[in-house]
């Protein structure tokens, strides 16, 4: 016997939620008039006094209040409608279900504002008629009390929530978890390792709330009980630079995210934050002495699997770090992942035989499962995109093309980060897609990501109130190979942000030259998107097409000046860069393009430039050619020092030693030719007076 009864009427709503598990059912149908009655009869003769109407939803029932009146003839003392409230917008339905016997109501509210809870929702205005409905559920005097259920997409909007239930003059609020039985659904539990704390800090805030958290007991089975530690490592591209509030790298932090969400513990070593290991790889002074201390950091975390990731030019330094770390602890299994490892599996293993295991392309699943069958003891070597060395040959596994929305995924953020003590950061680096439409020719990013995918603008809102909760910080930089590849999903993650009063943070982002156009530009600069990065490259139509960049490319002298103009307009921001040094590039055509650096320099003094020589990255279509014998390269540089030296003839390993072979000029005409170039660049550069970071850009009226 239950004091307490619920009676569903069915899956049918007028709402499209994204985290509802029964509107794909298709054995589920709407129960008749008769078959409600039967149940509410049913529960009264067990003895229930209370009872609860939900669906889908009750109130779009034509007969909901008869079956309401037909509750309270049965003796029914407490009759609750769950409902999602868009009904109750109309005040005729609220007061009609109030005289027919309904005396209490719980709103399902998803999110504190209409942009995230309508998209969540998936259904315009579903926010504001829930609001309407709760203001008169209160003039009427009634009972009311909130339901949140938890997501990925409102767990840092917990505290607003909470606020709006207080706004509201409602006390009493249940904090549900997803209902994952339909595995298809990209709303999941994966953040909720984080609820307890949030439980703590807010029931500490608002005092005077009643709030119930079932989704505390659902986090219980998320946590494994068996514990494996992995140690991240991460070699960057570039050396430490002298600011103490730059990020950490997003590649492995990403990565340790997804594997703590699996139960696994992690912890990221960001060569790059650590100040005088850094400066040693670079310059070549005391290597020997940094590399054993970061030998002995990473040994320190007393890891079960050390996982090695690297940009193409830190290759030496990964190599160096595995062979050595492995001389010092042999049990320890190490893994490398990245570029190399994906496209030059063979190579890379006969290079650096030391470590047991590649992963090719995106890890995310591979890690997971990697991880998963060396801790439980199965033969990792049956899982799919890993190379590994069996009886001196290497051995690559299946390729799978891992499917997954990047919703799934949980938030990011530093916490596990080796030795980071500061929570203050000059800008914080997100991405809100992976991948790029385009396929450049020096650009290898389609190998790890060969298709483009998003993260959702509710999820990119969460993920930045997630990272301001934990840090001080004032600019965001989206990472994206171009934010405007979609240009709707770009122009709603800009009014998102501004209809959540995000906009008080800049945003960087990055564009094409043919993409940037005057409206979407606007959009964004309302929403403080005050600083762009668009890669011009050249001035050159013939280079232009050499690195298929599919623009306008008789006319790109004109559209970069017609493109300055528009961002002098709206007050934002340019960083740029130019390529020098492609094999098919004439003296003349190179000076062309140092004379439209000129002219940039000249239009504005809200631009910062970046001249770069050509460098010949595995993954590339430039390196697809080399390797097919269409060009030839010389080694034109030495940009590694003591230990790393040898691998420096290795094209693949240390790519910014090599120049592609120029079709006409001498290796040494050529050198001398970009060389010299470059260099007037940048004695052009230091005449004029430029901002060298957006955020001293100010926010104007652009009207």
């Amino acid at each position: 016997m239950s004091d307490f009864f619920e009676v569903s009427v069915g899956p049918s709503c007028n709402n499209n939620c994204i985290l509802c598990v029964r509107k794909n059912r298709n054995d589920d149908k709407d129960k008749t008039a008769a078959e409600i009655r039967k149940d509410l009869e049913e529960g009264r003769k067990n003895g229930a006094l209370d009872i609860t109407f939900t669906g889908g939803e009750p109130t779009i029932r034509p007969d909901i209040f008869e079956l309401v009146s037909y509750a309270k003839e049965l003796g029914f003392k407490k009759i609750r409608i769950k409902t999602n409230g868009r009904m109750l917008y109309y005040r005729k339905v609220c007061e009609r279900l109030i005289r027919c016997g309904a005396n209490d109501f719980d709103i399902h509210i998803q999110g504190h504002c209409d942009d995230l809870h309508d998209s969540i929702t998936k259904t315009d205005k579903s926010f504001s008629q829930a609001q309407a409905g709760i203001k008169n559920l209160k003039e009427l005097g009634q009972n009311v009390s909130m339901t949140v259920v938890l997501n990925q997409y409102n767990f840092s909007f917990l505290e607003d929530m909470f606020s709006f239930a207080k706004q509201h003059n409602i006390t009493d609020i249940a904090v549900l978890p997803v209902d994952e039985s339909d595995k298809s659904s990209p709303v999941t539990n994966n953040f909720l390792s984080g609820t307890a704390r949030r439980q703590k800090e807010l029931s500490e805030k608002f005092p005077g709330l009643d709030i119930s958290w079932p989704c505390i007991v659902e986090n219980k089975k998320l946590v494994s009980e068996k514990k494996f530690r992995i140690v991240f490592v991460w070699f960057s591209s570039t050396e430490w630079t002298d600011s103490r509030e730059t990020p950490p790298n997003l590649s492995t932090v990403y990565m340790a995210k997804v594997l703590e969400m699996h139960g696994f513990e992690c912890v990221c070593v960001d060569v790059d934050m650590l100040k005088d290991i850094s400066i040693s790889f670079y310059t070549g002074k005391g290597v020997k002495n940094s590399m054993k201390k970061l030998i002995r950091i990473v040994d320190s975390q007393d890891p079960d699997l050390v996982a090695v990731g690297s940009w193409s030019r830190s290759m030496p330094f990964a190599a160096e770090f595995i062979k050595q770390f492995k001389e010092e602890s042999e049990e320890t299994m190490i893994v490398l992942g990245g570029f190399n490892a994906t496209i030059l599996p063979e190579e890379t293993l006969s290079i650096i035989p030391e470590a047991d295991c590649l992963v090719r392309g995106a890890g995310e699943v591979t890690m997971k499962e990697l991880a998963s069958s060396i801790r439980d003891g199965k033969d990792w070597r049956k899982v799919s995109n890993i190379s590994y060395f069996k009886d001196g040959k290497a051995v690559s596994t299946q390729q799978k093309k891992h499917c997954f929305e990047l919703d799934s995924l949980p938030y990011v953020d530093f916490e596990n980060v080796y030795g980071l003590k500061s929570k203050k950061f000059n800008h914080i680096s997100l991405m809100t897609s992976r991948g790029c439409t385009y396929d450049c020719t020096y650009c290898s990013v389609h190998i790890i990501h060969d298709k483009y995918i998003e993260y959702s603008p509710q999820y990119t809102i969460a993920q930045i109130k997630h990272l301001s909760d934990l840090y001080d910080f004032g600019s965001i930089v989206f990472r994206d190979d171009s934010l405007m590849n979609n240009k709707k999903k770009a122009i709603r993650l800009a009014k998102s942000i501004k209809s959540n009063s995000m906009d008080n943070f800049y945003y960087s982002y990055q564009s094409r030259l043919n993409q940037a156009d005057y409206d979407t530009l606007r959009t964004l600069r309302d929403s403080n998107f005050s600083s762009i990065f668009i890669g011009i490259e050249s001035a050159s139509a013939d280079v232009l097409r050499f690195f298929n960049k599919r623009v306008d490319y008789e006319n790109q002298r004109q559209n970069v000046l017609k493109t300055i103009e528009k961002l002098n307009r709206l007050n934002i921001f340019l960083n740029t860069a130019f390529i020098m040094g492609t094999p098919n590039e004439t003296e003349k055509e190179l000076y062309r393009t140092v004379g439209l650096i000129g002219e940039v320099l000249k239009k504005t003094d809200a631009v910062c430039i970046e001249p770069n020589i050509l460098v010949l990255y595995p993954g590339t279509g430039l390196w697809n050619d080399y390797v097919s014998g269409k060009y030839e390269v010389f080694k034109a540089f030495e940009f590694y020092q003591d230990i790393f030296r040898k691998y420096s003839s290795i094209p693949s390993m240390a790519s910014p030693n090599f120049l592609i072979r120029h079709f006409t000029y001498s290796d040494d005409k050529f050198l001398k030719l970009i060389s010299t170039a470059k260099q007037e660049v940048l004695d052009e550069m230091e005449k004029y007076r430029y901002k060298d970071n957006f955020e001293n850009v100010s926010v104007e009226d652009t009207n």
